[in-house]
């Protein structure tokens, strides 16, 4: 008997893939062989029929993909029929599959399969968009894999992304490297992680650092470049040509090069253990704990010294700080700057509040701020000012040219275009052509101008004219007319006893009898002291002729405790 075969094979096994615990039903992972059986008059074959399935990698002379299936299937009334088998597991690792499909024909069934019952030529298997998800991939169930979507009630200790050797993670975006994890050299230490440009980079042996982004081309001006980091614990957190530490053996202490960090700008180096660069331009941080907050061109040298920002300032020495302005240097140990712009600190301790142009290189040495001054001695001082300069230890000096060129001097100097300079060691000079003031604001001009008393202790020296009290001695001055009013002076009374006879009451007693001399205004008169007391004296003034006279005016002055 002439034995006609017609059929045809569905492969609904899909070859994309969805993962997660949340997959939907399994995709039913079948092969479905359909076709018709007839006689060669062209009627149907019926009943239940016994059939056999082999897989093949090739259309001829393939190898055998799995074991060989088989089962029954009932014949409709027309003769057609249709198989379901599950290809073996062999078969979805192959990319060319093809299967040979051999069915009783016998007029009537008999259970056997024999040459006349196989099919002539074998049929390759193809996918069809039957489902848009498979069951497995490379023998892994959708529960084992990550969806674009994400996964929902994950286990992070069981499921994760990465790789389980020392080999390096990355993420593309644009066709370009956006991170790369790289795997940590030892146990106790954490993975590197470079976000941004692919060129971004951290040395192999700078364990547990992070490059969060940046990196950049060249840019204008030679600024630019990769980030990278060479020491370890470094952190860049973006910006471009940024470099956080070196490597260990530049330094003799391992620790040196480690823990340094760089916030961001463009080409700024923070180059020591411990050292920081905020961000700015062109800034470096060159010395242990070395900090620099921003700016353009700024260089903290020195172990733990300090650049706040600004532009081109130096803190050079240890401890050093220079908080802002443009051109400052502090460059001796614990020398500060403040701000402003040339300004030098260039002893230790020294300082410069702001200004320009000012130089501290005492010891200790401060100037508050103005321009162009000089403290160059030990513990000097200038507030402020212009062009005034302490050279004396212990000096101050202040105002406009003023000189303290001596130990312990104090110069005070006006606007006056010249120099005023100290001469001696402990001098207190003051030059004010407006006058000196003490207890008032209107001095008459180059004279020291007191409202109040004066206590002074020691001698006098030169002529005292209307000075009260002084410390430890006290003086009581005045003048007093022929008719016995007080002309100037003040301390005292006055009572006119008779023709040239006079008594002075002092306003406070001396505690003491004072010395007291007197001296009357007239040709060939004679002032006498003749009732000298701690209360008061008594005056009379003589002719030639020893006759008691009235005077124009007379002086009288007295001195004591």
């Amino acid at each position: 008997m002439i034995r006609n075969f017609s059929f045809a094979a569905l492969f609904i096994v899909c070859l994309l893939l969805t993962v997660g615990p949340d997959a939907s039903a399994a995709v039913p992972p079948h092969i479905s062989l359909q076709g018709k059986l007839q006689r060669a008059d062209g009627s149907a074959l019926q009943g239940i029929r016994v059939w056999r399935v082999t897989f093949y990698d090739a259309a001829s002379s393939g190898t055998q993909l799995g074991s060989v299936l088989s089962g029954t299937v009932a014949l409709s009334a027309a003769g057609r029929y249709s198989i379901e088998v599950e290809p073996p597991v062999e078969v979805l690792n192959e990319s060319n599959v093809f299967y040979q499909l051999a069915i009783d024909s016998a007029a009537a069934p008999d259970d056997s399969i024999d040459a006349a019952d196989v099919f002539p030529t074998l049929v390759r298997v193809n996918s069809v968009p039957y489902a848009l998800k498979a069951g497995q991939v490379d023998g892994l169930s959708a529960g084992d894999f990550w969806k674009l979507g994400g996964n929902a009630g994950s286990d992070p200790m069981a499921q994760w992304l990465g790789t389980s050797d020392n080999t390096a993670f990355e993420l593309h975006t644009g066709g370009q490297r956006a991170l790369l994890v790289e795997a940590p050299t030892t146990t106790t230490a954490g993975a590197n992680i470079v976000f941004g440009m692919p060129d971004n980079f951290i040395d192999p042996d700078a364990i547990s650092s992070t490059i969060a982004g940046g990196g950049s081309g060249d840019l204008p001006g030679g600024y630019g470049g990769a980030n990278r980091i060479l020491g370890a614990y470094g952190f860049i957190g973006g910006g471009a040509g940024n470099v956080a530490g070196l490597p260990t053996f530049f330094f003799l202490d391992p620790l040196s090069g480690i823990g340094a960090f760089v916030g961001g700008g463009l080409n700024n180096l923070a180059l020591a253990g411990g050292s920081t660069v905020s961000g700015g331009l062109g800034n470096s941080a060159q010395d242990s704990n070395a900090t620099v907050g921003g700016g353009i061109g700024n260089i903290a040298s020195g172990a733990n010294s300090f650049v706040g920002g600004g532009n081109a300032n130096q803190a050079s020495a240890p401890l050093a700080v220079v908080a802002g302005g443009s051109g400052n240097s502090a460059s001796s140990s614990g020398a500060a700057v403040g701000g402003g712009s040339g300004n030098v600190a260039s002893n230790s301790f020294a300082s410069v509040g702001g200004g320009s142009d000012n130089i501290a290189s005492g010891q200790y040495a401060a100037i508050g701020g103005g321009s162009d001054n000089i403290s160059s001695g030990t513990f000097g001082v200038v507030p402020g000012g212009q062009l005034n300069s302490a050279k004396g230890n212990n000096s101050l000096a202040a105002g406009t040219r003023a000189k303290a060129n001596h130990a312990g001097a104090f110069v005070w100097a006006d606007t006056t275009p010249a120099d005023f300079a100290s001469m001696a060691d402990n001098q207190y000079l003051i030059r004010a052509a407006g006058g000196v003031g003490i207890n008032k604001n209107n001095p008459t001009s180059n004279t020291l101008d007191v409202n109040g008393d004066i206590k002074f202790s020691g001698t006098i020296a030169g002529k005292v004219v209307r000075s009260d009290v002084a410390g430890g001695q006290r003086i009581i001055s005045g003048v007093v007319s022929g008719a016995g009013s007080i002309v100037s002076g003040s301390g005292f009374s006055v009572i006119k006893n008779g023709t040239g006879s006079y008594t002075i009451s002092y306003t406070a007693s001396f505690s003491a009898l004072p010395a007291t001399t007197a001296m009357a205004s007239g040709v060939n008169l004679t002032a006498q002291d003749v009732g000298s007391a701690p209360g008061g004296i008594t005056i009379t003034i003589f002719n030639t002729a020893g006759t008691l006279t009235d005077p124009t005016l007379f002086h009288f002055i007295s001195v004591g405790p």
